[in-house]
C-alpha cells in the first residue's frame, strides 16, 4: 500500500516499486535482460544485509528509505557499468538497459571516456 502513516518518517521500502519495475520492464515491455537486472540488484542489496525497517532482521543492518534508495541506485550502477563490452574491431556493443539508463546522450558518454 501506499503507508501514509509513515510518509516523511524514512521508514518506507522501495524494493517493491522496484521489483514491480521489473515485473513491468517483462511482462509490458518484453525487456527481460533490464527486469532481470533490477531484480539482481535488489538481491545483491538485501544480501549485503541491508533492510528497513519493516523487513529487519537479527544480524542484518537497519537503513532509512534514502539509504536503501541511494544503496540500490549504486547497485544499479554497478551493474550497468558491467553490461557493456568493447568489440575487436573498436566497436561497442551496449545494452539497452545502459542506454536507457544513460538516456538519449549515452553515445556522447561512452565516447568521452569518462567514468560512468
Amino acid at each position: 500500500g501506499s503507508a501514509p502513516d509513515i510518509t516523511g518518517t524514512g521508514a518506507a521500502n522501495p524494493l517493491a516499486t522496484l521489483l514491480s519495475y521489473a515485473m513491468c520492464l517483462r511482462y509490458s515491455f518484453d525487456m527481460e535482460d533490464d527486469a532481470t537486472l533490477v531484480e539482481q540488484a535488489v538481491k545483491n542489496i538485501l544480501d549485503s544485509g541491508l533492510r528497513t525497517a519493516d523487513i529487519m532482521q537479527p544480524g542484518k543492518t537497519k537503513v532509512s528509505t534514502e539509504a536503501m534508495g541511494e544503496a540500490l541506485v549504486k547497485e544499479l550502477d554497478k551493474l550497468a557499468n558491467m553490461h557493456f563490452v568493447t568489440l575487436e574491431k573498436g566497436g561497442l556493443l551496449v545494452s539497452p538497459f545502459l542506454r536507457q539508463y544513460l538516456g538519449a546522450n549515452w553515445q556522447k558518454y561512452l565516447r568521452s571516456n569518462e567514468k560512468i
